[in-house]
């Protein structure tokens, strides 16, 4: 019995991430494109995809948490920018400050752990701040951010790498709420005048320029699900290879007694639950 053989082959290519990454880059023109690798570059491999995209000219890459941004460091040279979402847990901030990742803060408590590092180690320490504007999720609010403008001290302690908040609606490019919201975002970046700002992930990249800011963010469209919105071309990067065990001609009677009987030409293969794949279709 040969134990080596498999029933199915899913297949990465990172040729077409890199594709996928020109493409999205040249659309959004003078915006610098990140790569957003998180959740192991959304399970095709976080380390393999990030070196594949830095070969392609990427710099910047986004990742959820700490551990993912250990998880791409060995790959990386050290002149690319590795940008935690999420921020950092109380007790973290050594190890990210040692690795030279960049945390985005999104709190009050995270912007005074950071700053109180860096006053430790009288240095500045580089960051980015996000800012909700009506996601909901994470970022600080107008308020905080204001406050945090109006201290003269703050970029003793910290180096803004960038400013970013996060679309609510950006699949639905007929929503008044992106306008709005890029509107407020504009407001706000103004108290941080130099300081680079980002708005757009994928779906935001296909909505107009003015979303594309100094910083775009990609993440999905990179992994081949183009947004809903018009956007460059986008390429399938995995392809799935199953083992076919039969092929059947079946016929059964409908509910009706007046109908005619369906006939269907089926095949079985060996892909199930067990081996990872998700239970979702829809019958032809």
């Amino acid at each position: 019995m040969d134990c080596h053989s498999y029933s199915s082959e899913l297949v990465i290519d990172l040729d077409a991430i890199r594709a996928n990454y020109r493409s999205i880059q040249r659309h959004v023109a003078a915006s610098d494109c990140a790569a957003v690798v998180k959740a192991d570059a959304y399970g095709l491999g976080a380390p393999d995809v990030a070196k594949a995209l830095y070969n392609e000219g990427c710099r910047i890459f986004f990742v959820a948490q700490l551990c993912e941004a250990m998880e791409v460091h060995g790959s990386l040279p050290t002149n690319a920018s590795i940008i935690i979402l999420n921020g950092l847990d109380p007790g973290s901030e050594n190890i990210c400050a040692d690795s030279g990742f960049v945390p985005v803060l999104n709190s009050e408590s995270q912007v005074q752990h950071w700053r109180s590092l860096a006053r430790a180690r009288n240095t500045a320490l580089p960051a980015a701040l996000q800012v909700d504007t009506g996601m909901s999720r994470l970022g600080l609010s107008a308020l905080q951010l204001q406050a945090l403008a109006e201290d003269a001290s703050l970029f003793d302690d910290v180096q803004l790498r960038l400013i970013m908040t996060h679309l609510a609606c950006a699949d639905d490019p007929g929503s008044p709420v992106n306008a709005r919201q890029l509107r407020e975002f504009h407001d706000l970046a103004r108290l941080l005048p130099t300081v680079p700002r980002s708005i757009a992930n994928s779906c935001a990249i296909g909505l107009s320029s003015d979303y594309h800011l100094e910083i775009s963010r990609a993440g999905i469209g990179l992994y081949g699900l183009p947004p809903p919105n018009p956007c460059p071309k986008i390429s399938p990067v995995i392809k799935l290879t199953v083992r076919v065990l039969q092929i059947r001609e079946l016929k059964w009677d409908r509910a009706s007694a007046t109908a005619s009987p369906i006939r269907r030409r089926i095949c079985v293969v060996w892909q199930h639950w067990r081996s990872g794949t998700v239970m979702a279709g829809r019958a032809a």
